[in-house]
């Protein structure tokens, strides 16, 4: 006899508070089936982004993979040889030369001690973003990433716009949409102090448009375009249109990605392995 959300609620690891959240409103709403569709349409959606952007980066990865383990053979196995030859020949090397055959060094007699160093310098790293001042660090690095940083950012809003708009459409009260929101993005501090600034602002009076727009963090397109919404009354809509948006931004990203990293990996490592050769 216990409800469904509730039952759901005992098992917080397979289902999470969105889950909860919208079985709950489509429960009290009379619209369970109709919720469940959304609820499979919005994870169909967000597995379906996931897995091109990994397609996208999967080759990339494999053949930086590759070229650096073959780059390592050549700088820890070859570069010795000459190195030995050219000081039989006790002659002076260029700035170039000297700098490949140094590197070669370290990683031939101090390899252990590198180890040592990257492993220790990951821990650390590792601690210090586990701390709501390192966490905040981490992501803002993300952002600031040239060309990568606006990509992430994209991915993020359209997951908040993605999500809010399914939480509203079931029935799901603003407050607790956004209460939702904030365990969402548990793992991304920025975006759950936005969350945070506008469940308190929005409690306080103001429309949700005018909360947001007051972090500046969305792009002026979103809030602009959710205060449309407003005014119209068809804001679950505006943001499905303006998910909609952002998904095809991230498509056209993973496309273009796909079509330019390729060749730019093949001049770069060819580029490398030449000025190691030479």
């Amino acid at each position: 006899g216990t409800a469904l959300y509730k039952a759901l609620e005992r098992h917080p690891k397979v289902f999470d508070t969105l889950w909860v959240s919208l079985v709950q409103a489509g429960e009290m709403g009379g619209q369970l089936p109709k919720v469940l569709k959304q609820i499979g349409a919005y994870i169909s959606a967000q597995e379906e982004l996931v897995g091109k952007v990994i397609t996208a980066l999967a080759y990339p990865a494999v053949l930086g993979t590759i070229s650096l383990g073959v780059l390592a053979f050549f700088i820890i196995k070859i570069v010795p040889v000459f190195a030995d030859i050219f000081a039989s020949f006790s002659i002076k090397l260029p700035p170039l030369t000297a700098a490949i055959i140094m590197v070669s060094n370290v990683l031939v007699h101090h390899l252990a001690s590198l180890i040592f160093v990257l492993v220790s310098a990951w821990f650390a790293w590792s601690a210090y973003v586990a701390t709501e001042v390192g966490k905040v660090t981490k992501w803002n690095l993300i952002f600031s990433v040239p060309f990568f940083g606006a990509f992430v950012k994209n991915m993020m809003v359209e997951r908040l716009l993605t999500t809010l708009s399914t939480l509203i459409e079931s029935g799901v009260s603003i407050l607790n949409a956004i209460a939702v929101l904030e365990g969402v993005f548990a793992v991304n501090p920025i975006f759950q102090r936005l969350l945070k600034s506008v469940k308190n602002d929005v409690a306080g009076g103001k429309s949700i448009s005018a909360a947001f727009k007051k972090t500046g963090v969305l792009p002026p397109l979103v809030t602009e375009m959710m205060f449309m919404g407003e005014e119209s009354g068809k804001l679950p809509d505006m943001l499905v249109t303006l998910s909609a948006f952002y998904r095809e931004q991230i498509d056209q990203f993973t496309r273009r990605f796909t079509a330019i990293i390729d060749p730019i990996l093949v001049v770069g490592i060819g580029a490398l392995v030449g000025t190691i050769v030479l």
